[in-house]
């Protein structure tokens, strides 16, 4: 996917969303050109089939990056290849179920920051220190306080 991308020699970032990097809809003016949008949603395609396969770490920044597959401006791509850097920092790591018989979730609600003001929720259970089920998604309604 990294090859396929070209994306499989850059510079690893630690984090797969840069805090610094705001996705917002692209203005009514600009147009992305079909060559353009076919590339954004490949590359976006290719890492739902990661997300949902071995990666829940990059739940939320993939679920982020998808919203804007229609008009993506260079930004989104910005925070796509973001994502692509991130992978390639985490080549070598994986799940690994140590023997503690253990169990704890974890949750985190973002509050209401996008274009449309509604919240993305979240969760993560882990056993003996692995991912065993994950969630994302935005909620149906905007919250008020």
């Amino acid at each position: 996917m990294l090859h396929d991308h070209g994306m499989r020699d850059c510079n690893p970032v630690n984090s797969p969303a840069d805090p610094h990097i705001r996705l917002e809809k692209s203005s009514p003016t600009f147009e992305v050109t079909d060559t353009a949008r076919c590339r954004y949603q490949s590359a976006v395609g290719a890492l739902m089939y990661a997300m949902l396969g071995t990666r829940p770490d990059i739940s939320y920044a993939v679920s982020k990056v998808s919203q804007y597959s229609m008009n993506p401006n260079p930004i989104d791509w910005t925070a796509v290849t973001s994502i692509f850097r991130y992978l390639v920092g985490t080549l070598n790591r994986g799940l690994y179920f140590g023997n503690q018989e253990k169990g704890m979730g974890f949750t985190d609600p973002e509050w209401g920051s996008g274009d449309n003001r509604k919240s993305i929720g979240g969760f993560t259970f882990l056993l003996n220190g692995a991912a065993i089920s994950w969630n994302s998604k935005k909620h149906s309604t905007i919250p008020l306080s």
